[in-house]
């Protein structure tokens, strides 16, 4: 009765910040304005840069200019979704100022608290934007429903591991403060490469495996290529990887916020 009366309480209060997320998305109109304006841009100048590309050289390492279109929107809407997150927030400041106290004095998950906390509208709106366009896409390029679905449950596996390696990054700042923001700074500078040069630049690439720490490889190296029908590099060594990255990341996790919180009630 007690795990049923815990589970109702976090799921309350994760209903209840996506109800304040749509309402201070709706309210501050500005914003909304402003997000959209600034989504269209960053389509238009990378779509339009792919394009002048891919009308000159025809294909570029076997992808089509539908490919890489079809790359830059599922991309962004996997990572708009972590944004919803991540983007308003970071572990350190709540340490640093002392806000984790509201996570640990409510009858809450701590980590659940601080995560699904200060849920970021840009995201939610950009999120929004770009599912109308994914499927007009897919309506114009006559992919079936079937494998529409596929890509869906693909794609929320990809959104779980952008989710688990920004914990872990914010996890580390309760043994080293601050130590997230430069391992962030990394990882964004590498996903930044990604989206700019997505997997099939590195075909001749030895050693990519090693690119699957970066989220977006798997957009490049498993949904474009299963969408348009491609053949798909090395799938089985690339889900074990994917499920070895999760688990072990997964792991630190529990054992950085165990550990942390302990620490943090210690000084507190």
């Amino acid at each position: 009765m007690k795990k049923v009366s815990n589970i109702k309480r976090n799921w309350d209060y994760i209903v209840e910040n996506f109800r304040i997320l749509a309402k201070v998305t709706v309210e501050y109109k500005f914003n909304f304005l402003s997000s959209i304006f600034v989504q269209l841009i960053y389509f238009a100048i990378t779509i339009g840069i792919y394009l002048i590309i891919t009308n000159n050289l025809g294909q570029v390492f076997g992808w089509t200019k539908w490919d890489f279109i079809l790359f830059i929107i599922l991309q962004d809407t996997i990572w708009c979704f972590s944004g919803l997150f991540f983007w308003d927030k970071n572990l350190f400041d709540y340490i640093k100022k002392g806000d984790l106290n509201k996570f640990i004095l409510r009858p809450i998950n701590p980590f659940k608290g601080y995560f699904f906390s200060k849920l970021n509208t840009t995201a939610l709106i950009m999120l929004v934007m770009n599912i109308p366009i994914l499927i007009l896409l897919f309506y114009y390029l006559e992919i079936p429903l079937i494998k529409i679905g596929v890509v869906i449950i693909m794609s929320l596996f990809i959104m779980i591991q952008y989710d688990i390696l920004n914990s872990l990054y914010e996890s580390f700042n309760f043994h080293y403060l601050g130590s997230s923001q430069y391992i962030r700074e990394i990882n964004n500078s590498l996903e930044s490469v990604m989206r700019i040069y997505p997997t099939p630049f590195y075909s001749k690439f030895r050693y990519k495996y090693f690119l699957t720490i970066v989220t977006t490889f798997y957009v490049g190296s498993i949904l474009i290529p299963y969408i348009m029908g491609y053949e798909i590099w090395n799938l089985k060594l690339q889900i074990l990887i994917y499920f070895t990255i999760n688990i072990i990341a997964g792991l630190i996790v529990y054992y950085n916020w165990h550990y942390g919180l302990k620490k943090y009630e210690a000084f507190g």
